[in-house]
């Protein structure tokens, strides 16, 4: 349909345009830190996948993922280090493009926070919580996952496992 009509000219240039212009994973991968040393004392953030019910409304305030990072940044000894990793998904759901929640310069927020970087988007998240000394999460996965390894969860939201051994329930 687009031959015939003319219009697949006018979507290869956007495409190439979105590819060749600033987008999204151009900038993840201008801040991350390609290779993090997980011989550092560090907490584990996986970021959520948003728009998602696990940040809003069960995350509260904390839909704001910035901000749970900027708290836990603010309360880390000397010498600690955040290493924060994106959700695959959030690319597969929408491309190359910014959202309302991953705005342009939403990643260079983030690895401006002390202590903060962003590690690859295909750096396993196992390994990252089994080297981790604890895992920050507003109510994922990751959190339980930590929980079941015998690694401190600190949860932002109102988590389903939030009342196991293991979980912190971090208020402010």
């Amino acid at each position: 349909k687009s031959a015939a009509d003319f219009s697949i000219l006018k979507k290869v240039f956007l495409y190439l345009k979105k590819i060749l212009a600033d987008n999204i994973q151009k900038e993840y991968r201008h801040f991350y830190n390609s290779r993090p040393d997980l011989s550092k004392k560090f907490i584990y953030v996986p970021l959520h996948l948003q728009p998602e019910c696990n940040t809003s409304p069960m995350g509260g305030v904390f839909v704001n993922q910035i901000l749970m990072i900027k708290i836990l940044s603010a309360s880390l000894p000397e010498g600690w280090v955040i290493y924060v990793k994106e959700h695959p998904a959030q690319w597969m759901n929408f491309g190359l493009n910014y959202t309302d929640y991953r705005y342009p310069g939403y990643y260079r927020q983030i690895a401006r926070i002390k202590n903060v970087q962003l590690v690859p988007i295909k750096a396993d998240s196992f390994s990252l919580i089994k080297q981790s000394r604890a895992v920050a999460t507003v109510t994922g996965m990751a959190g339980w996952e930590a929980v079941l390894r015998r690694k401190p969860a600190l949860v932002f939201g109102r988590a389903w496992y939030s009342d196991c051994l293991g979980v912190f329930k971090v208020k402010s």
